[in-house]
């Protein structure tokens, strides 16, 4: 009892230390030390904590994951013990953008293998997203990577699956495959397309609609793009700028509060993603980086280039391999790529180019548009 006093007065002083990168782990240990102790609910809220803080920290996410009733025939793919008469799926899925995309085709394959309703749980950011796919019900909860064995249990889920890649890391490391493709192999699936379809609901046609009206843009006669998020190498925002100015149209540019502005651009700041895709598609070309946002835009028609870093890059796993070609009109480009390569590309899928505006001719610019969007719905407690 002694040590364990000792252990537990030690990992709460690593709490109080600057250095948040050990604080996952010291609320893991404390989960640990409180089992140990008799402590449940103090073990449960320290690895909460540490999901928290750290949502791919598998072990923390086994020691909660653990349902009474329901037996784990694979890692994180459960099935019910109890008999029933009617079957359900559950798919667990609490994101990032691209895995919640990539889901899609793996949600419709279990329908289609299990013949019964299948629902998402998922967290509140992806919801919609979710939603517009068409593929069942969805619900959300704020535990991100926790699953609430008493609430799957009450709603009488039969089969739990929860592939996702951050939650098997080590697995999804092992198999080499794209997280569409291990996902599907979780599942036990096989899946008929690659490429996801998205149909938003009137609430996010109305919002696009009505940012349209804003700014006088019509179905077509704009392009998008979607900006560095600060991480890693990127397309300089330079060429953005010079694309943005050198053609004929209006360019609305994804983006979130607080970040430097775009010249010669219209910014649409912190717009749900359902609203975000269907600009994607009312838009007459997308530009993009390799991840993130450019996800959205493969579910639509809208002619699309993407940069990528060429350091590691992996082609085997570029969006237009990963979709096997579902998705022609997909051009790759590496950072380096110039401005005229990009425009030549741009003019050669029907946008107008023009000739580069004068520093005094007034722009379309420093033209911001957010809104507080509040999406509710069915919630977990």
């Amino acid at each position: 009892m002694g040590e364990l006093d000792e252990a537990r007065r030690l990992f709460r002083l690593v709490l109080h230390r600057g250095d948040e990168q050990y604080w996952d782990g010291a609320e893991y240990h404390l989960g640990c030390i409180e089992m140990g102790l008799g402590n449940s609910a103090a073990a449960y809220a320290h690895f909460s904590e540490c999901l928290r803080l750290n949502p791919t920290h598998n072990k923390a996410r086994r020691a909660l994951n653990k349902p009474a009733r329901y037996r784990e025939v694979d890692s994180n793919v459960y099935e019910s013990t109890e008999p029933a008469g009617t079957t359900k799926v559950l798919f667990v899925l609490f994101g990032n953008l691209a895995h919640v995309v990539n889901a899609i085709p793996i949600v419709v394959a279990l329908r289609k293998k299990f013949d019964c309703e299948t629902a998402w749980l998922t967290s509140p950011g992806y919801a919609a997203l979710a939603r517009a796919s068409l593929t069942g019900a969805v619900h959300h909860t704020k535990s991100r990577g926790i699953i609430p064995w008493n609430w799957i249990h009450a709603h009488g889920f039969t089969h739990v699956f929860f592939p996702e890649p951050e939650a098997n890391h080590e697995e999804w490391e092992q198999s080499g495959l794209h997280a569409i493709d291990f996902m599907a192999k979780k599942c036990a699936v096989d899946i008929e397309a690659h490429r996801s379809r998205l149909k938003p609901g009137p609430d996010a046609v109305s919002e696009a609609e009505e940012f349209l009206r804003q700014f006088g843009l019509t179905r077509k006669s704009f392009i998008t793009a979607s900006r560095s998020d600060g991480e890693g190498r990127h397309w300089p925002n330079s060429n953005l700028i010079a694309v943005a100015q050198q053609i004929d149209i209006p360019t609305v540019l994804f983006g979130r509060k607080g970040e430097p502005e775009i010249p010669a651009s219209i910014a649409c700041l912190d717009k749900p993603l359902d609203v975000i895709a269907l600009l994607i598609g009312w838009s007459c070309f997308y530009l993009g980086l390799d991840y993130g946002v450019s996800w959205l835009a493969t579910t639509t028609d809208t002619p699309m280039a993407i940069f990528f870093d060429p350091r590691g890059h992996d082609r085997r796993r570029g969006l237009r391999d990963v979709l096997r070609g579902e998705k022609d009109s997909i051009r790759e480009f590496d950072i380096y790529t110039n401005v005229d390569r990009v425009l030549g590309y741009i003019e050669s899928a029907g946008v107008r180019l023009g000739h580069p505006y004068p520093a005094d001719v007034p722009r379309l610019s420093n033209v911001r548009v957010s809104d507080d969007y509040s999406d509710t719905p069915s919630r977990v407690q």
